[in-house]
């Protein structure tokens, strides 16, 4: 059976500024402010030009996100949650607040086999990225098919669109993953003066958990974009071990996330009146979220290293 963790009425409150007492959660957020779709105009910097004669190793970042699915929610149903969180993540990726870095570590066409790592950056363009160490994930093994396409960018601004499915497209070829629940994603996004718009009550780095990833990453011919779908559960148990900010972390504190910024919220609550999922559920082991999205990804004119200090 899926379960509700509270009444969507707590996001909406909370994105609108009021005080809510649902499921005993009081909070007055004051500064925060919701983000536009597009994110900030003055961002104007360029992918930078890809020698891309050798391919692999490679570093993609993911530029667009569309949120197909959270929880048992869809997209194209008007689930506030949806909106709120399509508009805040790919903001964050314009301004390079979020930076989910996929790696392509190495490729064997013919053992049909690729190297892959995902983890994020931290950086104020494309051209000084480096990786957050604590995000790192485990480096998996994913079926590779060279030649073959499922997916290719399909930008469309009123869907909000990145990529859809098709097979008839060009590309050098498609990577196949699917991990269990040992291995865990961590998504790290932080503001321009460094402060970590997730906080771990648990003690964890201070990013977003996703567990049991699956996706399909298709890389254009000339080996410079990748689009695809992914699929990662989120636990109800870590969504309630995590305190976030939607646009900036600013305002009041909130006595449900201690020593976290101002302005946090219980992620749990945020994803009030959401459903958990049968599939992730089974995948994660616990209740769980899908969380289901497409996206493109840019490969990076180099592969970043660890971030020092």
């Amino acid at each position: 059976m899926a379960r509700r963790l509270c009444s969507s009425a707590v996001l909406l409150a909370a994105g609108l500024g009021l005080v809510t007492a649902a499921c005993g959660f009081k909070y007055e957020p004051t500064d925060n402010v919701l983000p536009a779709a597009t994110g900030n105009e003055s961002e104007t910097e360029t992918p930078p030009d890809v020698n891309a004669d050798s391919l692999f190793p490679a570093t993609f970042r993911i530029d667009c996100i569309d949120i197909l699915q959270l929880g048992d929610a869809e997209k194209g149903t008007g689930n506030f949650q949806i909106t709120t969180l399509q508009d805040t993540w790919n903001s964050d990726i314009a301004e390079f607040r979020l930076s989910i870095l996929l790696d392509l570590i190495e490729v064997d066409e013919t053992a049909g086999t690729a190297t892959t790592q995902i983890r994020s950056g931290v950086g104020f363009g494309w051209t000084d990225q480096c990786s957050e160490m604590s995000t790192d994930s485990a480096q998996v093994s994913a079926v590779y098919e060279a030649g073959v396409s499922a997916y290719a960018p399909m930008v469309d601004a009123e869907t909000n669109s990145c990529s859809a499915p098709d097979a008839a497209a060009v590309a050098s070829g498609t990577l196949t993953i699917d991990t269990d629940k040992s291995n865990i994603v961590y998504i790290y996004a932080e503001d321009n003066d460094g402060v970590a718009f997730n906080c771990a009550l648990d003690g964890t780095p201070d990013a977003i958990p996703v567990k049991a990833l699956q996706a399909t990453v298709t890389l254009s011919e000339d080996g410079v974009t990748a689009s695809g779908e992914l699929l990662g559960c989120m636990t109800e148990n870590d969504a309630n071990q995590r305190c976030t900010c939607l646009g900036k972390c600013a305002g009041n504190d909130n006595p449900d996330c201690p020593d976290c910024p101002g302005g946090s919220i219980k992620l749990g609550a945020l994803l009030g009146g959401i459903n958990a999922t049968d599939a992730c559920t089974a995948r994660a082991g616990e209740t769980a979220f899908d969380v289901r999205l497409r996206f493109t990804a840019r490969r990076l004119g180099e592969v970043p290293n660890a971030c020092s200090g």
